[in-house]
Formats: structure tokens, sequence, C-alpha cells
């Protein structure tokens, strides 16, 4: 019997597929090709788990999630993920061999450092998905609202979003990341190897 919030998930993804349409599973079939298998994760951020569901879970099963939205940690432990629910500002992110976010930077106000405390818990990579165009940024404002709303951590809409120009210019003071871009998702992944 699945629990209550299955549902509500599961009503969440179906909006978010279709408003990314042909693009949301190719999202994280870009991602997953950076992430080696067998190796501990920490990802912040993870929202409904999407990724660690259908991609990690098998491949990678050393994962902890930081995520504060109750009812995303909530279906992230029936998934049998361990988390650490609260502000990525606030906890200390766990040491990972790979520790990474997708596109959830743009949330933090203080996102230089948010940037600065992955990189120092990440033994190995650090890597961050981050859209540099945007459905909130339509000129469409029914989806332009909805995107910020979707993008709600549980402080508000969020319209604020990255251009590839200040992404990079967010990872200053870091060493020099690799960068792919995928012109299809519309993201940009740096990928920080130490």
């Amino acid at each position: 019997m699945k629990s209550p919030i299955y549902h509500s998930i599961e009503t969440y993804r179906f909006t978010m597929k279709r408003l990314y349409g042909n693009r949301f599973e190719n999202r994280y079939e870009n991602l997953i090709k950076y992430i080696p298998p067998s190796k501990s994760i920490t990802e912040l951020c993870p929202g409904d788990g999407y990724f660690f569901e259908f991609y990690l879970k098998d491949s990678n099963p050393d994962y902890k999630a930081m995520e504060w939205n109750t009812k995303f940690s909530l279906y992230l432990r029936e998934l049998g993920a361990e988390v650490i629910e609260g502000d990525v500002n606030n906890v200390n992110i766990p040491s990972a061999d790979v520790v990474f976010m997708q596109g959830s930077l743009y949330q933090f106000k203080d996102y230089r450092s948010v940037l600065n405390n992955m990189y120092e818990a990440a033994r190995e990579l650090l890597i961050v998905s981050e859209p540099v165009k945007n459905m909130s940024q339509s000129e469409n404002k029914i989806i332009s609202e909805i995107a910020a709303h979707l993008s709600n951590p549980g402080d508000g809409p969020k319209h604020f979003r990255f251009t590839r120009n200040t992404l990079l210019e967010a990872a200053d003071g870091l060493p020099q990341p690799e960068v792919v871009h995928n012109p299809m998702d519309k993201e940009i992944i740096l990928i920080f190897r130490k």
C-alpha cells in the first residue's frame, strides 16, 4: 500500500514532466554520466528524490540527502535514503566522494558560500548542474509564475535564475571547473575535480 505522501509526489512529478516535456529525463541522463558508480554521495536539495529513485539507488547505495522540505524528506526516507533535514546554510554538509546539487543553487542568496562549503565537503568531485535558461524567465506570465511556485523550497517562490556568466562568476575563487553545456536541456554542469 502506497503512503499518502506518494500521491502528492506523483502530482508534483506529473506537473514537472508536463512543464519540461522531452527534456525531463534528459536532465538526469546528462548528469548521471559524470557520477561514477559505487562512490559515496551527498546530494543537496534533492527535492522529490527522482534522481535518487531512478538513477542512483542501485549504483550508489552510500547516499545521503540534505533537504529541508518535510514532504520531500519523508518520501526520500520511504525510498531508503539517509536524509538530513535542514537548511544547507545552517547545517554542516557531510563529506562524500561526490557532492552535488541539481537545479537548486539559485535558491540561495549567498550561493558563493554554499558552493565553497560544498567544495570543502567533496573528497573527489563537486558537481553543480544549474539551468541558465528557465521557465521562470518565460515571457508567458502564467508559465513563469507556475515555475516560480514549483521551485519554492518552503520559503516562497523563486524568480531569480542564473545566466551562464553569473553562474561562472559564482564559482570565482574555486579551481577552474570543467563546463558542460547541453543546449537541449538549457543547463550547465560545472564539474570540480580534486
